[in-house]
């Protein structure tokens, strides 16, 4: 009985981890908004001359979906090195593929500074490829840690469980910033953010 009571009461060495990954979770979430708010303000004003949308965008959600689903992967697998691997992976093409659309945009004469639209493009997707940044170091992180526990057999599924629900978010993330930005008319938008 006196074992059962010291297991019980032994603190969770992940519990603090995963409450400064939810604190985190949600100081992004309310930059986002407004950042959102503020498209949809400006969105209205005369010289707004909405983005034509990047087919490579396409391409670059499924790569943050694949990253997505192999970190969940890697999460539900005690010893799942290989959609560790995959989930980096997938997550610097997605990247790569953001820096491919800007440069395809620009192309197109829609400069950083070329009309409000595009600086809040510009704004947005480079905010959200610096958190994806920051969910690519914490995974290299996690890789160090991998490749030191591997050699005594432990369990390297809470650090992966804590990756996935960063980038599950960012995933969220992203697919609401595509459709403020590609797929909402503005005027809904506005009306959905409370503006006239």
């Amino acid at each position: 009985m006196n074992d059962a009571t010291t297991r019980t009461d032994r603190p969770d060495p992940d519990a603090a981890a995963r409450l400064g990954l939810w604190v985190l979770l949600a100081v992004i979430t309310v930059l986002f908004l407004q950042f959102i708010q503020a498209y949809a303000v400006r969105s209205g004003s005369a010289d707004w001359l909405r983005l034509p949308e990047p087919a490579l965008l396409r391409w670059n959600t499924l790569a943050l979906l694949l990253a997505s689903v192999a970190l969940q992967s890697a999460a539900m697998r005690p010893h799942g090195t290989i959609p560790l691997w995959f989930g980096g992976l997938f997550g610097c093409a997605f990247l790569v593929g953001q820096l491919l659309a800007w440069q395809q945009l620009r192309s197109l004469g829609f400069g950083v500074a070329g009309n409000p639209a595009s600086s809040f493009f510009y704004l947005l997707t480079g905010m959200h490829g610096a958190h994806v940044l920051g969910g690519l170091l914490a995974w290299g992180l996690l890789m160090v840690r991998v490749r030191v526990r591997a050699r005594h057999g432990a369990d390297i599924a809470p650090g992966a469980r804590l990756c996935a629900r960063y980038w599950h978010f960012l995933l969220l993330v992203w697919l609401l910033l595509y459709g403020v930005l590609f797929l909402i008319p503005p005027a809904t938008l506005q009306v959905i953010c409370g503006g006239s």
